[in-house]
């Protein structure tokens, strides 16, 4: 999908949603919706395919609780579109990044390493309390 289509308006950032920012929620009771309304105002949502293949494998095969939390995730997205990459994981979330010039989600300290590597904005759980940007 183009990242004009996505956006609609091009003057609202776009905010990809990793794996672990999926999770914030029920893992930590963050607002994660409106953390980012407070950071950004408004806002467009997109969730990479390799996210969504994550979540329903850690519903699968995952202890209880962590399954219990991927099928909350995978409701909490359900309605936000999802864009396919020819790679997986990490690699599939950096590439959406770039090619969208988009704000990236994650409490992955490696995935916010090599984001940031790229020059791409990161947004992450401070104090396990709130999100912001990572300086």
């Amino acid at each position: 999908m183009a990242p004009d289509r996505i956006r609609g308006d091009t003057t609202q950032p776009i905010v990809i949603l990793d794996t672990s920012a999926v999770l914030l929620p029920f893992e930590h009771s963050v607002d994660l919706f409106g953390d980012l309304t407070r950071l950004l105002g408004s806002y467009h949502l997109i969730i990479p395919h390799a996210v969504i293949n994550e979540l329903q494998q850690l519903q699968k095969r995952g202890n209880g609780k962590t399954a219990q939390h991927a099928k909350a995730g995978l409701l909490l997205i359900k309605d936000h579109p999802v864009v396919s990459s020819d790679k997986p994981g990490d690699e599939g979330i950096i590439e959406a990044a770039l090619n969208y010039h988009a704000y990236v989600v994650t409490n992955d300290k490696e995935l916010r390493q090599r984001l940031r590597n790229k020059g791409c904005s990161v947004i992450y759980l401070r104090q396990k309390q709130y999100l912001t940007f990572d300086e």
